[in-house]
């Protein structure tokens, strides 16, 4: 609103000046034509006498038109015609002369057009006209022939005159300028209603034309304009000239009315000091709408201030209560009486401590001490239990005026979930840790029964001893065999979790040849891969041959990506198992990739994380296709990690499944060339259908050395036992 007085005040000062302007302008006519008319006598009786004397820049020229007279005056204000003075030129020999001299700008370069002209005034017997000379300087010529019949020309330098009436031509374009660019519509009436100036913008904003828009204009006929146009309701006679009338008063001097599109215009009359008015017009319909906004968003914030269920305080710089809300009273248990007649936050302590919520001791120091855990240091927390045993939450933080926002929050369910939740997940982790600890102080109580009902079942099937009476008995040992040895790898892979999260699994590191590793297991799954249809394929790189890492954890996260891979690949699909390096984008190192991908029926996005998770099932019903722990991807995870690693799973559901493992760069030695250097030469294992078949074809061959070619690693604390049994 400040910016639109001061929009008015400065349209008056404009229309002040405008009004001097036109005065002056005035008087300065006044006094040229006075001025002029002194100069031209009115009776001449001795026309040459008369020239010497004026005290004016006069020429005489006779009845024959022959120049007679130039007086000093004319000789100072133009010296070129002291060349001419004494010839007896004609008045336009005389001006062709000058012409050609030079000295007038409007006979350049056409001098014959200029002395036309001048013919044509000598037709008048009196005339005014006016010329620039090149100089510079402007000239008004009088012209008035005698009751002789000669012609008397009088000379006036207008130089001045010229350059005063060019800068009021300036400050009127600038005046009208400044009037088009502002935003108010103006318009200016002088004292009898009529209308002085005026800008587009004020019949725009009624959404009018200017057409009617003239000097002198009266007030009235402006407002039947715009009545009939719309602008106003009532367009009757009466109401016409009651609007023109008040409009002339200033009555009122301000006042808002709607324009004929729906906008709010605000409407101000200021009375001039030569009584005249100017009325400037301001569209404010942003700026209501922007205040209706504001007093909806106001009553909002007012309404979820009241109903929250915290309290909120407002605190100014010097500790005056700005702002409180009636949680802050239930909370504490304030009587919102009391509370009005607290007028700072001094107040408002002093009251809690009077009913005992800041605890015993002397009420000031209580007051003092909350002062300094609340507004000391801000932002800052601290809490407060009540005498019902409620625990209160404050906070403060720092406004940007200068004062302070304090929070109140009962906190005391949410400290009794936290305290719950604690005890619960403390009982969770002794469980788990008693668990953990119990599978893993158990595994060789575990392991040594199934490992002797594996062995035992290995020599009936490969009967060792002779051939076995009935074929039964052969397809029953085949049958405990596979399920022990089943049953032996959940059991592997339980016990190999429990250490890992009881903190027992230690990696015996050791170099070797990626490659031989990959495809050894590889090896392993084809048995089961040739039932399933389903075709397995290694791609090894051969740069990364060279590793250090833990041999068996590491073949064991092979066989059970492989395995898994086998198992929830539709027959006649394909997996693949493959190694090579890479680099981090976002750390740019390098690392060791190894991936086993299939064409399998793939998961769901959301069903990788619960597939990560030890014993769950991404299919969990009773009828699922697939059996299986849901051990062997957390297991593989947790090897991983072990190395310092990760894995990570790509799937789409129906499409297929990619296990990626990454290890560090540094476990990498070198190629398959180093790994020819650096290692010992490899004696592959004889395989153990080929050894069981040597064994049953050779009588009385040597339990022992079958054992120990047959059996593999994860029995060999079976061979002592086995020898003893059968010895």
């Amino acid at each position: 609103m400040a910016a639109l007085d001061y929009t008015f005040i400065f349209l008056a000062v404009i229309c002040l000046l405008v009004l001097g302007i036109a005065l002056g302008l005035g008087l300065a006519i006044m006094m040229r034509r006075g001025y002029a008319y002194a100069v031209a006598p009115q009776a001449l009786t001795n026309e040459t006498e008369i020239v010497s004397a004026l005290p004016l820049a006069m020429a005489y020229f006779d009845q024959n038109d022959q120049l007679q007279q130039v007086n000093e005056k004319l000789l100072q204000l133009m010296p070129m015609i002291h060349g001419v003075k004494d010839q007896r030129f004609s008045r336009l020999e005389f001006f062709r002369a000058l012409a050609e001299a030079g000295i007038f700008v409007d006979a350049a370069h056409r001098v014959p057009a200029f002395l036309e002209d001048v013919a044509k005034r000598a037709q008048q017997p009196n005339v005014e006209w006016e010329v620039s000379l090149t100089d510079g300087r402007s000239l008004r010529f009088n012209e008035r022939t005698t009751d002789g019949g000669g012609r008397l020309l009088s000379c006036v330098d207008i130089t001045r005159l010229k350059q005063q009436s060019w800068a009021l031509d300036e400050k009127s374009e600038l005046l009208r300028s400044t009037l088009e660019s502002i935003d108010q519509g103006v318009v200016v009436f002088d004292s009898a209603g009529d209308l002085l100036t005026w800008n587009q913008r004020y019949f725009d904003l009624f959404g009018v034309t200017s057409e009617i828009a003239e000097a002198g204009l009266s007030i009235e006929k402006l407002c039947q304009f715009l009545g009939d146009a719309g602008v106003f309701d009532d367009t009757s006679a009466v109401a016409i000239k009651n609007r023109a009338e008040a409009m002339l008063s200033c009555t009122p001097p301000r006042h808002e009315m709607t324009g004929r599109d729906g906008q709010a215009l605000d409407v101000r009359r200021n009375r001039m000091p030569d009584a005249g008015i100017t009325i400037a017009i301001t569209d404010i319909t942003e700026q209501k709408q922007g205040q209706e906004d504001l007093r909806k968003r106001s009553e909002e914030l007012e309404a979820i201030f009241g109903n929250l269920d915290v309290g909120i305080a407002f605190i100014g710089p010097a500790g005056e209560i700005v702002a409180l809300n009636e949680g802050l009273y239930e909370l504490q248990g304030l009587d919102p009486d009391r509370v009005a007649e607290c007028r700072t936050v001094r107040d408002l302590l002093r009251l809690s401590a009077d009913n005992g919520e800041l605890g015993e001791g002397d009420r000031e120091e209580l007051v003092e001490a909350v002062l300094e855990k609340s507004f000391g240091a801000v932002p800052s927390t601290y809490q407060r239990t009540r005498q019902n045993g409620d625990v209160l939450e404050f906070r403060t933080f720092a406004m940007p005026g200068g004062g302070v926002l304090a929070v109140c929050q009962n906190v005391t369910e949410q400290q009794n979930s936290e305290q719950a939740l604690r005890v619960a997940k403390e009982q969770a982790e002794l469980a788990n840790r008693a668990k953990s600890e119990f599978l893993a102080n158990t595994s060789h109580e575990l392991r040594t029964p199934l490992n002797a009902i594996i062995g035992f079942s290995e020599i009936l099937v490969g009967e060792l001893f002779g051939p076995l009476s009935s074929p039964k008995y052969l397809e029953y040992s085949k049958d405990i065999n596979e399920s022990g040895q089943h049953l032996l790898s959940i059991i592997n892979d339980l016990l190999d979790l429990a250490k890992v999260e009881a903190g027992h699994f230690e990696l015996s590191e050791e170099q070797f040849l990626l490659s031989e590793v990959v495809v050894a297991t590889a090896r392993l799954t084809q048995e089961r891969a040739s039932e399933g249809g389903v075709r397995v394929i290694t791609e090894i790189d051969p740069d990364i041959d060279l590793i250090r890492a833990d041999k068996r954890a590491l073949k064991q996260v092979i066989l059970n990506l492989l395995s898994n891979a086998i198992k929830f690949t539709l027959e006649g699909g394909q997996v693949t198992v493959g190694t090579g390096r890479r680099r981090d984008l976002r750390s740019g190192e390098e690392q060791i990739e190894l991936w086993v991908t299939d064409t399998g029926i793939g998961m769901k996005e959301e069903d990788i994380p619960f597939a990560m998770t030890p014993f769950a099932q991404v299919d969990g019903s009773s009828t699922r296709r697939f059996e299986g722990t849901g051990l062997g991807l957390p297991l593989a995870l947790h090897l991983c990690e072990l190395h310092g690693g990760t894995l990570a799973i790509n799937s789409e559901f129906g499409e297929g499944t990619t296990v990626t493992m990454l290890l560090l760069a540094e476990r990498m030695l070198g190629n398959t060339e180093d790994a020819r250097q650096e290692l010992t030469p490899h004696q592959p294992v004889q395989n153990v259908a080929a050894g069981a078949a040597g064994a049953a074809g050779a009588a009385g061959a040597d339990v022992d050395e079958f054992l120990s070619q047959g059996l593999g690693e994860a029995q060999s604390e079976l061979l002592e036992l086995i020898a003893s049994k059968v010895g």
